[in-house]
């Protein structure tokens, strides 16, 4: 060993000791082959290795020219991410009477979701997120009771950063939980999990809202799964001929071509459901402004938290990406959300 590799594993093991210690938690530090340089006054080359030793150690994850950001872990143990990592602080769900009886799932100490339009990752770490108690991130998913929420709400929107506020009176098992913007993705999720491999997605843009709906592309589907996307463009039937439009739509998407249906448009999903019911298909479902009705056809679904995790991740993703802080808050609905609604 040279004395180099000597030296620059001196300082990775010393560097390790002090992000266990903590001395880097809560993103209090970047760590830079430049700041090793001038904090060790060694050579850039050593610098280089001390980054190697460190990511041989799974302490950082960085590539060639990228500088790493250092995270906290869930249970306060500091990670080293990539500097396009975006810190999103995850609140469960409040103590007491009336408190779903569900759990987030984290893989050691934190869950990563890679997304696939940028490449970029984002890490969740759980945190004590109250009113007056804001840590610091780059965007707040919260998952609470309404008692809770409408301090919070405030201080969220008045912090300027991206956030998302899920609250809820109950969320039982086998209870099917949507949300009209983000629903596409997580239901084609869905279908993949149950190994269909040929969806046939009806997707609608009945509001402006409905705009922030994902396109498959953002999804990691398997190999040898299949969509079939159809866009039946905006369906306002505030026109006597958008009623024959609607129904010559219908007819020439072929609705029985498919494993399963999905309808974002809940006009046209209302029109689909008739197609369905004789078809005797197996899956179908309908969302629009009001979020999917109890009594849709199709059977009760399990949806994991984590699953809407990642859906809401994606949402925080294209703020970011876009820049637009005019409106940081996401508008829920009312049946799933009452405390975050504006």
């Amino acid at each position: 060993m040279t004395y180099r590799n000597a030296r620059s594993r001196i300082i990775a093991d010393e560097l390790i000791d002090r992000i266990r210690l903590g001395e880097f938690t809560r993103g209090a530090g970047f760590l830079t082959r430049e700041e090793i340089v001038a904090r060790y006054g060694v050579s850039p080359v050593t610098a280089f290795r001390v980054l190697k030793h460190l990511e041989s150690e799974g302490m950082i994850e960085c590539g060639r020219g990228r500088r790493a950001i250092l995270l906290e872990g869930r249970d306060g143990s500091a990670r080293v991410r990539p500097e396009g990592c975006r810190r999103i602080a995850v609140a469960a769900f409040t103590e007491g009477e009336g408190t779903p009886d569900v759990e987030l799932e984290w893989t050691v100490n934190c869950l990563c979701v890679r997304l696939r339009n940028d490449g970029q990752e984002a890490e969740l770490y759980r945190s004590g997120v109250s009113a007056g108690h804001l840590p610091a991130a780059d965007g707040y998913l919260i998952l609470r009771e309404e008692e809770s929420a409408p301090e919070l709400y405030e201080e969220l929107r008045g912090s300027g950063k991206p956030f998302c506020m899920l609250s809820f009176d109950r969320l039982r098992e086998n209870t099917l939980l949507i949300m009209p913007r983000l629903c596409l993705s997580q239901m084609i999720l869905y279908f993949a999990s149950l190994s269909v491999k040929r969806i046939h997605v009806i997707r609608g843009f009945s509001s402006p809202a409905d705009r922030f709906l994902s396109p498959p592309t953002d999804v990691i589907l398997p190999r040898d799964s299949e969509i079939r996307m159809v866009e039946e463009g905006v369906f306002t039937l505030t026109r006597p001929d958008d009623r024959a439009r609607l129904d010559r739509f219908v007819r020439e998407s072929e609705p029985g071509s498919g494993d399963g249906f999905f309808c974002a448009n809940h006009i046209l999903g209302e029109h689909l459901r008739s197609e369905s019911e004789k078809q005797r298909k197996k899956q179908f479902f309908s969302a629009g402004t009001a979020g999917l009705r109890p009594d849709m056809p199709g059977p009760a679904v399990d949806l994991k938290v984590y699953e809407v995790v990642e859906s809401l991740l994606g949402m925080l993703y294209r703020q970011f990406r876009t820049g637009d802080a005019r409106d940081p808050g996401m508008v829920l609905q009312p049946e799933f959300c009452r405390g975050a609604c504006n």
